[in-house]
């Protein structure tokens, strides 16, 4: 069983920060906690960007900060990987090679072209 949040907080830059924890309690406890902190020192948690994600989680309980629930999602990308509640990283893969796939087709004009020398696209390409 694990729960993971996470959470935007407001200051000068948005953070992004994600707790995981073992069970509801647990995470329910470090959310509260952090709440307390940031507003301890003037930051806010942004309720509406921060989403609850439970992976073989059967407390289907609200998670509430300030008295506002949180978004209960199926996954979500963090720090550039696809996290889901199926686990594994099945989905994160085929998503990596979705954004791999896109990249090297918007560059395929560049390599195709006669515009530029092979050594210019070798020099791009490292």
């Amino acid at each position: 069983m694990l729960s993971a949040v996470v959470i935007t907080v407001l200051c000068y830059q948005p953070v992004d920060l994600a707790l995981i924890s073992p069970t509801f309690k647990h995470i329910e406890d470090k959310t509260n906690r952090l709440n307390t902190y940031a507003k301890q020192v003037g930051l806010v948690i942004n309720v509406k960007k921060t989403k609850l994600l439970r992976i073989n989680n059967k407390d289907h309980r609200d998670l509430n900060i300030g008295g506002k629930a949180i978004e209960n999602v199926e996954n979500f990308s963090y720090v550039g990987a696809r996290v889901s509640t199926e686990g594994g990283g099945e989905e994160d893969i085929h998503e990596r090679l979705r954004k791999a796939q896109e990249a090297f087709r918007r560059l395929s004009r560049s390599w195709n072209s006669s515009v530029y020398s092979t050594t210019t696209k070798v020099r791009l390409f490292n």
